[in-house]
C-alpha cells in the first residue's frame, strides 16, 4: 500500500535537481545554494547528509555512473566525484564562462555529454578528458541530453525547441535526425518554463522515447523513423509537463505537471495506476532497486514517495519477461514484414542490418527472464550484443589520438559571470567586462606610484592582452565590421600620439601576443633610453610579427609550427609552438625558442620537458631573466644557463605537490610570477582551475627545489645552496663584470652556508662529505675558516686536505679558476651579457672600463722564415764571456727582486732554510760573474748582496712571529 510522501528541506528556494546512484543506495540533490547533498533513501527526515560545496554558483545539472557522479552549474565547471562520496576527483570540463545546463553519462559510464548556453555540446572521454568530440547543430544553447540504453544514440534538446538525434556508433558522432516543433522553445533562464524538462526520456528497451511536448501531453517518438507515434494519457495533466521518468524495468512511467500532480502510468496499458499531489515540482526519478519515487521542488525540498505502485502489480524494479517489456512501437520480428510496414508508412529509407541486429538483440534479451536490468545498468548485455553485430558487419575501429592543447595566453581566464582576465602578471592586471555589444577594459597596476591605471570602452572586443614594462598590447579577432587588430598603449612617453593600432590581413587571426621592454630606471628621466618597449604578435598563419614600441615593423618570423603561447621580457621573447601533431602516447610535442628582441637572433631552442598526458598552463620570464614553465601536474621548470650557447637545460625548480602547506588541503596554484626565491601565485581551493571575481589576493610561496631528503636540516642547506648558486651563475653570466661587489657578497653568503654544512659533517664524522663541501668554497678566508672548524673537531686528516685546497687556491691552480669557463661548451662564445643595468638604465660601456684596457703594443706575429745562421768554429772568448755576463746579470736581478717581493708582501713568510738556499744560489752567481768579468762587476752585485742579507734577517723574524701568533680569522 502506498504511503504518504515525506519531505526533507534539502536546499534553499530555487531550482533543485535530483539523481539516484546506480546502486540505488544514495540520492543526490543540487540547488541554487551552490551545494550538492547526498542522502540515504531509507533515512529519516532528520538525517545528516554528506555535502559537496566546491561549486561557486548554482548547481543545475547532475548525473551518475557506476564509478561516481558529476555536477555542473552556473560557474561553468563540471566536477567529478568519487563513488558515492563527497570527495571531488577532478574538474572534467569547463564551458567558457557559460552556465552548464545538462550532463549525462552514457550507459557504460565512459562518455559524458556536457551542454551549456554555448551553441555546441561536448562529449568527453572519461578515461582521457582531453579527448573531446564537439557536436554542432543547435542554433541556441542546450537544455537537456540523454543516451539510448545501448549508448549508440544521443539525443540533445535545444533552447530553440529542436531535438537532435546523434549517431554515436562508430566513435565519431554524426547528426542523424532533427525533430523540430515538438518541445517548448525557451532561452531565458529567468522564466519558469526554462526549468521544465524537455529531455527525450528513453524506454529501457530503446525502441522509443517520450518527451513533454508543448501541447501539454507526453509524446512518444519511435526510434525506427523518429516520428511521433502517439501520446501517454492525453489531457491527464491540465498544464505543462515538468518532469518524466521511466522505472528501471520500463513497466511504469512517472510524470509530474505544473498542476501539482504526480502520475504513475502503466506503459503497456497507458493507464494511470497511482496519483499524488505536490507543488512546484522540478525533477523526478525512480529508485533502481525499490518501489520508491522521489522528486524535488522549487522550495528546495526532497520528497520521497514509498510504494507508489500497488502491491497487486509487478514491481517497478524487478526483472521482467518479454510480454511485459514489448512496446507498441516494437517492429515485427519478420524482416520482410518490417520492410513492408515501413514502405506502407512511406519511409523510403532502407533498413540497415545494424538496426535490425539491434532490434533482434533487444527482443532476444526481452525473452530472458533471468536478465537483471539493475545489475546490467540497462546496457551491459545490450552493448555486448550490439558490438557483436557491429563486428560482424565489418565496422571500423577508431583510434583516439591525444587532443592537442589549444593556444593560451599567460595570465588569462575564461569568462565567468560576463567577466574575465585578459592578463595578470607581476606588473598589473587587465580585466574585461562583457556588456554586449561592447566590452569595458580595466587596466590596473600593483605599483600605482609608478604607473596609473585606466579603463576604456572596447568596441573591437579584444580577446588577448599582454602587460609589459613599457606598455600594454591588445589583440582581437576579425568580426563582421572590422578585421583582426593589434593595438599598443605605452604607459608614458616623451612624445604625443604614442598609442598605435594596426590591422591584420584577411584570414590571419591573432593567436598570442607579448609585450616587453627595459624596466624603468630608478631615476626615470629624459636620459632613459628604454623607449616604449616592443611587441610580438603570433598569428594563425604561423607567423610572428615584431614591432617596436612606436609601431615600426622590425621583423617577421615564420615559426616551425602552430604557436601555443608567448611571453616577453626585457631582452627576448619566449615562444612555445607545436612541432607537428600530438602523438598516440599522450605527448603534446611542444618546442620552445628564445629570440632576442634587439637582434632577433635565436638565443636558445629545444624541446619542452613536458611529460606524457600533461599540458602547459603557464609560461613566464623570472626576475633573473630565465624562461620558466608550469605544467598541469604542478611542476615548475626553469631554463638554466640559458645565456651560454649550447648549454641551456631545463631544471625542475619546484613541485607544488610536495609543499608543506598543501598537506591535508585540496588546493592548486595559479602562477603570476617567479624568481629564484619566491613563487608569486593565487591559491585556488578545490578543483578550480582559474581565479574568480572579486579578484583574489596574490600570495608568495618560498621556492623549494625537490631534493631527496636524507636529513631535514641537511637537505634544507643543500637546497638553499643549490638554488642560490644557480641564481649567482645567472647573475655572473648576465654581468659585464663577473667580479663585482654584488657577486663577491653573494659568494661570501654561499660560503657561509657551506661552512655550516661542513660543521655538521664534522659533527657526524662524515669527512668525505666535508671535503666535498669545502671544494665549493669561493674564497681563501672561507677555506681557512673551514680549516678552523676541522681543527675544533680535531679532524687532522681533514685539515691536511683543506690545506691542499688552500694552497691550490692561492696558487691559482684550482680546477675552476685555471680553466676557461667556456671550455667544454659546444662553441667558444662568451655568455650573452645583460643589455641593461640592474637599475633599469640602458647599458653603456663605462669610462673606467675603457681606460683599464691594456694599450701596450701587441706581440709581433710569428711568421715562417729561415733558421738563424750559425757561425762555423769557436766563438771568440771575449764574446762568450760577455754573453755569460749579461745572462748572469738578468738572473741576479730577477732573484733579488723576487726575494724583495716575497719579504715585503706581508702575507707569506719563507722558512729560513728556503731563504738560505736563495742566499747560497746568489753567492754562486756572484762568483761566476766575478770570474767571467775578471772582477769588474763587484760594484754591480754589492747592492743585491746587501739587500739579500737584510731581507733574510727580516724574513727570519717575520717567519718566527707567524709560527707563534694565534689564528685571528
Amino acid at each position: 500500500m502506498a504511503s504518504e510522501p515525506t519531505s526533507i528541506s534539502a536546499h534553499g528556494q530555487g531550482v533543485t535537481k535530483l539523481a539516484f546512484a546506480k546502486s540505488g543506495r544514495k540520492i543526490y540533490t543540487a540547488g541554487d545554494d551552490c551545494l550538492v547533498r547526498i542522502w540515504n533513501p531509507d533515512g529519516g527526515v532528520d538525517q545528516e547528509p554528506l555535502t559537496a560545496s566546491e561549486a561557486q554558483e548554482s548547481v543545475g545539472a547532475l548525473d551518475t555512473s557506476r564509478g561516481g557522479w558529476v555536477a555542473g552549474g552556473d560557474d561553468s565547471m563540471v566536477r567529478q566525484y568519487s563513488g558515492e562520496s563527497d570527495e571531488m576527483v577532478a574538474s572534467v570540463a569547463q564551458t567558457g564562462g557559460m552556465p552548464v545546463r545538462c550532463v549525462a553519462f552514457n550507459p557504460q559510464g565512459d562518455k559524458l555529454v556536457v551542454g551549456s548556453d554555448e551553441l555546441t555540446a561536448k562529449i568527453i572521454d572519461m578515461h582521457d578528458t582531453l579527448k573531446i568530440s564537439i557536436l554542432v547543430g543547435h542554433t541556441r544553447g542546450l537544455r537537456a541530453a540523454t543516451w539510448h540504453p545501448s549508448g549508440s544514440y544521443l539525443t540533445t534538446s535545444g533552447q530553440e525547441g529542436k531535438i537532435i538525434v546523434w549517431d554515436c556508433t562508430d566513435g565519431s558522432p554524426k547528426l542523424l535526425h532533427e525533430i523540430d516543433g515538438l518541445i517548448l522553445s525557451c532561452s531565458d533562464s529567468s522564466q519558469p518554463e526554462f526549468s521544465y524538462s524537455v529531455a527525450a526520456v528513453w524506454h529501457p528497451t530503446g525502441n522509443y522515447f517520450v518527451v513533454a511536448s508543448k501541447a501539454h501531453d507526453i509524446a512518444r517518438v519511435s526510434r525506427n523513423d523518429w516520428k511521433r507515434t502517439g501520446s501517454f494519457g492525453s489531457n491527464a495533466h491540465s498544464s505543462d509537463i515538468v518532469a518524466l521518468s521511466f522505472s528501471s524495468n520500463g513497466l511504469y512511467l512517472a510524470s509530474a505537471g505544473k498542476d501539482g500532480q504526480v502520475i504513475v502510468w502503466d506503459t503497456a496499458s497507458e493507464k494511470a495506476v497511482a496519483r499524488c499531489v505536490s507543488t512546484s515540482i522540478v525533477d523526478i526519478a525512480w529508485s533502481p532497486i525499490s518501489n520508491l519515487l522521489a522528486w524535488t521542488d522549487m522550495e528546495g525540498a526532497l520528497v520521497r514517495w514509498t510504494n507508489p505502485v500497488p502491491s497487486n502489480l509487478p514491481s517497478p524494479c524487478s526483472p521482467v519477461g518479454r510480454s511485459n517489456v514489448v512496446s507498441k512501437s516494437k517492429p515485427p520480428k519478420d524482416k520482410a514484414a518490417h520492410k513492408e510496414l515501413l514502405a506502407l508508412l512511406g519511409d523510403e529509407a532502407e533498413v540497415s542490418d545494424k538496426e535490425e541486429g539491434e532490434d533482434l538483440a533487444l527482443t532476444k534479451h526481452a525473452d530472458e527472464e533471468e536478465e537483471d536490468w539493475v545489475e546490467d545498468d540497462l546496457g551491459g548485455e545490450y552493448v555486448k550484443e550490439e558490438k557483436e553485430q557491429f563486428h560482424e558487419g565489418g565496422a571500423r575501429e577508431m583510434v583516439n589520438v591525444t587532443k592537442a592543447q589549444p593556444p593560451f595566453q599567460p595570465g588569462a581566464t575564461p569568462f565567468k559571470n560576463k567577466k574575465r582576465l585578459l592578463a595578470f602578471n607581476q606588473i598589473g592586471v587587465v580585466e574585461v567586462s562583457d556588456q554586449e555589444p561592447h566590452q569595458v577594459v580595466n587596466v590596473d597596476f600593483h605599483n600605482r606610484s609608478l604607473r596609473t591605471g585606466y579603463h576604456f570602452t572596447d568596441t573591437l572586443r579584444f580577446t588577448l592582452a599582454a602587460i609589459g614594462e613599457r606598455g600594454v598590447a591588445f589583440a582581437g579577432p576579425a568580426e563582421e565590421h572590422h578585421p583582426a587588430t593589434l593595438s599598443y598603449r605605452p604607459y608614458e612617453s616623451w612624445a604625443a600620439n604614442s598609442d598605435w593600432e594596426i590591422n591584420l590581413p584577411p584570414g590571419e587571426e591573432p593567436v598570442a601576443v607579448a609585450a616587453g621592454g627595459l624596466p624603468y630606471s630608478k631615476d626615470f628621466n629624459s636620459d632613459d633610453l628604454g623607449g616604449d618597449g616592443y611587441v610580438a604578435l603570433a598569428t594563425s598563419e604561423q607567423i610572428i610579427r615584431f614591432f617596436s614600441g612606436g609601431g615600426v615593423q622590425k621583423y617577421i618570423w615564420a615559426a616551425e609550427g602552430d604557436v601555443m603561447s608567448m611571453v616577453a621580457g626585457p631582452e627576448w621573447v619566449f615562444v612555445l609552438y607545436r612541432e607537428g601533431g600530438t602523438s598516440l602516447d599522450g605527448c603534446q610535442n611542444l618546442r620552445y625558442s628564445l629570440i632576442s628582441c634587439k637582434t632577433f637572433d635565436m638565443v636558445r631552442e629545444g624541446r619542452l620537458p613536458l611529460q606524457r598526458g600533461r599540458t602547459v598552463t603557464w609560461i613566464g620570464i623570472t626576475d633573473e631573466g630565465a624562461p620558466a614553465m608550469y605544467d598541469s601536474a604542478g611542476y615548475m621548470y626553469i631554463l638554466d644557463r640559458f645565456r651560454r650557447p649550447t648549454q641551456g637545460r631545463w631544471v625542475l625548480l619546484m613541485n607544488t605537490n610536495l609543499l608543506a602547506r598543501k598537506v591535508g588541503k585540496e588546493e592548486s596554484y595559479w602562477p603570476v610570477g617567479l624568481s629564484m626565491k619566491e613563487f608569486l601565485c593565487i591559491i585556488l581551493k578545490g578543483r578550480d582551475r582559474y581565479p574568480g571575481f572579486p579578484r583574489p589576493i596574490t600570495q608568495q610561496i618560498e621556492v623549494q627545489m625537490p631534493l631527496l631528503s636524507m636529513d631535514v636540516s641537511r637537505v634544507q642547506h643543500e637546497e638553499r645552496f643549490l638554488r642560490d648558486k644557480m641564481a649567482l651563475t645567472m647573475e655572473q653570466d648576465a654581468s659585464h663584470d663577473e667580479t663585482g661587489s654584488s657577486t663577491t657578497a653573494k659568494e661570501v653568503a654561499l660560503d657561509k652556508i657551506l661552512i655550516q654544512q661542513i660543521q655538521q659533517a664534522c659533527k657526524d664524522d662524515r669527512m668525505t662529505r666535508a671535503i666535498d663541501l669545502a671544494e665549493d668554497l669561493h674564497h681563501v678566508k672561507s677555506i681557512e675558516a673551514a680549516k678552523s672548524v676541522a681543527g675544533f673537531y680535531h679532524k687532522v686528516g681533514l685539515q691536511d686536505k683543506i690545506d691542499m685546497l688552500k694552497e691550490r687556491k692561492e696558487n691559482g691552480d684550482d680546477e675552476e679558476g685555471d680553466v676557461d669557463p667556456r671550455e667544454g661548451w659546444g662553441r667558444v662564445t662568451a655568455p650573452i651579457a645583460r643589455s641593461y643595468l640592474p637599475n633599469g638604465a640602458a647599458s653603456r660601456p663605462s669610462n673606467a672600463a675603457a681606460f683599464s684596457k691594456d694599450f701596450a703594443p701587441s706581440a709581433a706575429p710569428i711568421r715562417r722564415s729561415l733558421a738563424l745562421a750559425k757561425p762555423i768554429g769557436e766563438l771568440n772568448p771575449l764574446v762568450h764571456k760577455t754573453q755569460k755576463f749579461l745572462a748572469l746579470v738578468d738572473i741576479v736581478a730577477l732573484t733579488g727582486t723576487t726575494v724583495a717581493m716575497t719579504v715585503c708582501d706581508g702575507d707569506v713568510a719563507k722558512p729560513a732554510s728556503e731563504m738560505a738556499d736563495v742566499h747560497r744560489n746568489l753567492a754562486v752567481l756572484q762568483r761566476d760573474l766575478h770570474e767571467a768579468t775578471n772582477g769588474a762587476t763587484t760594484w754591480f752585485l754589492a747592492p743585491y748582496v746587501a739587500w739579500l742579507s737584510y731581507a733574510t734577517y727580516l724574513n727570519a723574524g717575520y717567519w718566527w712571529l707567524n709560527r707563534n701568533r694565534p689564528d685571528t680569522y
